[in-house]
């Protein structure tokens, strides 16, 4: 359990990936909008950032550049039109004579990227579109029906054309494949999570954990649709719940840049801030903490480094009883708690397993009670088992910086901290092995 809660400071501020290529041109011609203002924004995570703010001139054309090695959506707001669109690494015009803009009366000159997803829209929406009117209208035909096989045959058919076309997107080289892939997945197994069966579960959990491509997500406008509509994967109710930092670390691994990286576990802190998973969010803390990728850390994430203030590398604290720790590995546990109830008959079940790895447990517990602690305790096979009926205020607790149960440290034979952790099956001893 958590000790306090803090309020989440949510960073936000102006990226442009860091790739060194020239910055594309791109023409407007707005006929309907001569000598109006224009606004042209770009997504980055939860961030909006406005790139460009003009006038188009008494025909209605403007220009502007886009960021170097930006490849991503878009939008231009003129008048009452917001329109979306890709910006990658093309020069292009676009086009349009009409005040409402939309992808229907759009013109690009020299986009490959923009016509093709605006092809593959339009084709894509027209044949769900048959396909969810033939479905209803098979609802009112009796099975045995003629014209009911009729139907049928057509719904298979473009069902089949469908699931072609998506598999020539995997082919394609365009940003817009990939895009309209995303935009599939976000608005289909993300949104539709609530009404899937377990096994659709598994296969979304599946591809969020070793799949979701998290750096395309970051520049799509689909970012927070898409890590909002997860949640419901991983709620308190569900069998994933305890899999959201693990699979999380996952998409945190894949980031391709330092911006993404803190911007996801930002976002992360915030929504175990404003799903009350504190449990959650103190595993996201080692997670980080461990991978040190984060040099200069701001938020939620900040505060945690001041609390958690044992880490990698620090010298393990002799404990206030005097023993001195070595090849240790010491766990911080509390009777009642189902976290720890849990790790801690892991610890049992692997006792033998961690003392052929040269290692010692040493445990301490934030009970007040003395007979509940004995009877929490008799059963553990290692020999230092200790508790001060202090609670959070004991020593050892302030000493190592912990906030929360269980918290796991692992001690070298130098008495060096190698690493801190919410679950036994994370730590070092556990890196090589199957979870």
């Amino acid at each position: 359990m958590i000790m306090m809660r803090l309020k989440l400071l949510i960073l936000i501020t102006t990226v442009i990936n860091g790739i060194t290529v020239q910055a594309q041109d791109i023409s407007l011609v707005l006929g309907y909008y001569p000598e109006q203002p224009y606004v042209v924004t770009i997504k980055q995570g939860t961030a909006t950032d406005t790139i460009h703010k003009g006038i188009l001139d008494k025909e209605g054309k403007g220009i502007f550049s886009t960021p170097k090695g930006y490849a991503g959506m878009a939008t231009l707001s003129v008048g009452v039109s917001n329109f979306d669109f890709i910006l990658s690494d093309e020069n292009f015009t676009l086009s349009c004579p009409q005040e409402y803009i939309y992808g229907g009366n759009v013109e690009f000159s020299g986009s490959q990227e923009n016509d093709s997803l605006q092809l593959w829209f339009y084709q894509q929406a027209v044949r769900e579109q048959k396909i969810a009117l033939l479905a209803e209208t098979e609802k009112v035909y009796d099975p045995t029906d003629l014209f009911l096989s009729l139907l049928t045959k057509e719904k298979e058919k473009l069902l089949r054309e469908q699931s072609g076309f998506e598999g020539a997107l995997q082919t394609s080289p365009l940003y817009a494949s990939r895009f309209i892939k995303l935009y599939n997945f976000q608005n289909k197994e993300v949104q539709g999570i609530l009404f899937a069966d377990s096994l659709q579960k598994e296969k979304i959990r599946t591809f969020v954990r070793d799949s979701l491509d998290v750096n395309l997500l970051f520049n799509s406008g689909l970012w927070f649709s898409t890590l909002n509509g997860l949640l419901a994967l991983y709620d308190y109710d569900t069998v994933f719940h305890r899999d959201f930092i693990d699979d999380m670390s996952k998409l945190l691994e894949r980031t391709a840049s330092d911006r993404i990286y803190t911007t996801l576990a930002e976002n992360l802190f915030a929504i175990c801030e404003t799903t009350g998973w504190n449990n959650l969010e103190e595993e996201l803390a080692y997670f980080l903490l461990n991978d040190a990728r984060i040099k200069e850390p701001t938020g939620r994430f900040k505060v945690l480094m001041n609390l958690l203030k044992l880490f990698k590398g620090n010298k393990a604290p002799v404990l206030a009883n005097g023993h001195e720790l070595r090849n240790t590995l010491l766990v911080f546990h509390e009777s009642g708690c189902g976290s720890c109830e849990n790790e801690m008959e892991q610890l049992k079940n692997n006792y033998s397993y961690i003392q052929s790895k040269g290692y010692e447990i040493v445990s301490i517990s934030t009970d007040r009670d003395d007979t509940i602690f004995r009877n929490t305790t008799s059963s553990f096979p290692w020999k230092h088992k200790y508790c001060d009926l202090k609670g959070f205020e004991s020593p050892d607790f302030m000493a190592y910086g912990v906030i929360g149960t269980p918290t796991f440290y692992l001690i070298n034979e130098d008495g060096i901290v190698t690493g801190r952790y919410a679950r036994l099956q994370d730590t070092d001893l556990f890196k090589n092995e199957e979870k």
